[in-house]
């Protein structure tokens, strides 16, 4: 599996971008033209010593504490997700995709295929440079899972940076570590119970290369 970091993602949410998305996703138009007359009219201006520079547009990211700027971003981001679909690369569990997890901007990629990570890791960076969303790969990580999760493997990478492979990686304030067929998660110094969580692959072959 792979935990991707996405760089300063809320504040990278192309605006012309965003509503293009609104619009491709069925928001009515009027709803839409709310929404790109009101960051149209998002001006800043910056302070420095005594000295304060003229006010000049901003042209991307979502509010910070605002009440629609989570869903806002869920539609921007949510390419990423339609893509992995129709990718079909990643697990399934019956029949059903699960290749990913994304909440908010932290997104995880699960295969029982190297082979299949590396081009899911391809295609997020691909599509993140459609939105404007780069992807840091010293904060990304990977973790094995399955009966070769001690198998020495070369580092994937997304874009022209390597991704390392680690003992543990850290989910929603949760760490996985990486094990025999299950990933035990922790929070903190406690070990979760097994029943609370658990991520098992379920294949033939754990592990292709």
């Amino acid at each position: 599996m792979a935990a991707l970091d996405a760089t300063k993602a809320f504040d990278r949410v192309h605006h012309i971008k965003l509503c293009n998305r609104l619009i491709d996703k069925g928001v009515p138009t009027f709803v839409v033209k709310i929404i790109a007359n009101w960051y149209a009219k998002s001006m800043v201006t910056v302070r420095w010593k005594d000295c304060q520079s003229a006010l000049f547009q901003v042209k991307s990211g979502v509010r910070q504490g605002g009440v629609l700027s989570p869903i806002l971003f869920n539609m921007y981001i949510d390419i990423v997700v339609e893509a992995l679909v129709k990718s079909d690369l990643g697990c399934h569990v019956m029949g059903n995709y699960s290749g990913c997890l994304l909440y908010a901007d932290d997104l995880i990629l699960l295969s029982a295929s190297v082979l299949q990570l590396q081009k899911m890791l391809d295609l997020c960076y691909d599509v993140g440079l459609v939105l404007d969303i780069k992807f840091n790969a010293k904060k990304s990580s990977l973790l094995q899972v399955g009966r070769h999760f001690s198998s020495l493997i070369s580092n994937l990478h997304v874009g022209c940076d390597d991704i390392t492979w680690n003992d543990n990686l850290r989910y929603l304030g949760a760490w996985l570590h990486k094990g025999n067929k299950k990933a035990v998660l922790s929070q903190g110094n406690r070990a979760m119970p097994q029943e609370f969580f658990s991520v098992e692959v379920r294949q033939q072959h754990s592990l292709q290369v």
